[in-house]
């Protein structure tokens, strides 16, 4: 039996896979589970909203595989369990493959198996099993024709970060300000400074700084104030020149359907900056709400919009933000 069979099932017909993860329960850590206490009603929605595969535990996968009907998303089985995630870590650390995991793939007729690589700085010893897992996993799945899906992670030092943070784009304060026109845009900061309201004492903490003036798109809300959500996501794509406006124009005809999923905050272009960036802010409760609407919104012809020809994006960002206790985005 060829692996492409089991990866036809995985992957969409573009050959890209979108897969929600939702094995967190597995890793016995309480701040994981907010939104997903009900394995049972999640999987159901988002198996509703049809994303490529969806990821979970061996416990967790007859809530997937028990749906009738074939068509339905792939699962991808979770195989390793670590200790790794809490705020302070254990004595001793590990991550440890669960017992015969490729036969328990086959048995939940799972498309393909994960497993972790970890990255933590002065832990060389839990690498080194991630490593050990990973090859043991990968002789199996050759053996059964299962495909293999690696998922590394570098994270930052527990005594820096505290509990599961990866090397990510951290310590960032955005601060966001509306104006008719540049010229009112110097003459308020112009007056700020004279008057000494502005800017904060803060020059000692700041490294680094960046500023970016954006235009709204024709449909873009204006970063209304308000209870949207406790988090709000930055996405940045950056193209080619001339490719913003074709981008813009078929968001247009798309904005409306993702909307009905969870709230557009903002979206608009560079125009002094960093130049050929589309920038769309979106509003979510939790992370886990999250997966949960993007997966909704991934239904065939919805989200996300069609490209335009020869308009991929050189590169994509995605920054998470909490709002300030003053911010008027709450």
């Amino acid at each position: 039996m060829s692996v492409t069979y089991r990866l036809n099932r995985l992957l969409g017909t573009d050959g890209n896979c979108f897969d929600v993860a939702i094995d967190h329960g597995f890793f016995n850590e309480v701040s994981f589970l907010p939104g997903i206490e009900d394995m049972t009603s999640v999987v159901a929605l988002l198996a509703q909203a049809r994303p490529d595969a969806i990821q979970l535990a061996p416990g967790n996968a007859r809530h997937l595989q028990s749906i009738p009907g074939s068509d339905k998303p792939a699962l991808v089985l979770r195989c390793d369990i670590a200790n790794v995630y809490g705020k302070q870590l254990p004595r001793v650390l590990y991550s440890q493959l669960i017992e015969d995991p490729t036969e328990q793939a086959l048995r939940a007729d799972a498309s393909c198996v994960v497993a972790n690589l970890f990255l933590i700085p002065n832990q060389p010893e839990i690498h080194h099993q991630c490593v050990s897992n990973i090859t043991r996993l990968k002789a199996e799945c050759e053996r059964y024709s299962m495909p293999l899906m690696v998922e590394p992670l570098v994270m930052r030092a527990n005594t820096e970060a505290g509990g599961y943070m990866v090397d990510g784009d951290l310590n960032k304060i955005i601060h966001i300000w509306s104006y008719k026109d540049i010229n009112e845009r110097n003459a308020i900061r112009a007056k700020a400074v004279e008057t000494k309201v502005w800017p904060p004492a803060i020059a000692d903490f700041v490294t680094d700084m960046e500023s970016k003036i954006v235009y709204p798109a024709p449909f873009s809300p204006h970063f209304p104030p308000g209870e949207h959500g406790t988090c709000y996501e930055f996405r940045t794509y950056t193209y080619g020149a001339g490719v913003v406006p074709k981008v813009m124009d078929i968001w247009s005809k798309h904005i409306g359907e993702r909307t009905k999923h969870s709230p557009l905050i903002f979206a608009g272009y560079t125009e002094l900056g960093p130049l050929n960036q589309w920038i769309h802010v979106w509003a979510y409760k939790n992370m886990g709400e999250r997966e949960r609407l993007r997966a909704q919104a991934m239904k065939p012809g919805v989200w996300p919009p069609p490209r335009p020809e020869n308009g991929a994006p050189l590169r994509q960002t995605s920054t998470f933000a909490v709002p300030a206790a003053f911010s008027p985005l709450k």
